[in-house]
């Protein structure tokens, strides 16, 4: 195995406390640009959260409204469609009268033209 040898930090003379305060500054500078941006970041995401947050509780009251109307819509359905199936019935109660009235207005006439004719030939003999 080869030996290298690296230069050893002894060797070098330490750096000056005025480079030593120059990149302890410029880290720092680092650091406090990026929480800004950072901050700058979470309130953006705020403000998105913010509206989204307002965007939904529109929507929920919005939905209440529509499932408010739906009911009403479903109840008034249900009575037209309740009406509806009374007046059928009605109608079909009426045309099954009429019928059973028709045939008793027609076997009346019959019966009343027969004895008509009857008591018509009787009377001309």
């Amino acid at each position: 195995m080869r030996n290298v040898s690296t230069p050893s930090r002894s060797k070098q003379p330490p750096p000056s406390l005025s480079v030593i305060q120059g990149e302890l500054l410029k880290g720092l500078e680092s650091l406090k640009e990026k929480n800004r941006t950072v901050t700058q970041d979470i309130n953006q995401l705020e403000s998105e959260k913010n509206q989204l947050v307002d965007q939904m509780n529109r929507l929920k009251h919005r939905i209440q409204q529509v499932e408010e109307t739906l009911q009403k819509k479903y109840h008034s359905k249900k009575e037209y469609e309740k009406t509806i199936e009374e007046a059928e019935s009605a109608y079909h109660q009426i045309i099954e009268s009429s019928e059973t009235l028709l045939k008793v207005v027609l076997r009346e006439k019959q019966a009343l033209d027969n004895e008509y004719r009857v008591s018509g030939n009787i009377s001309s003999v």
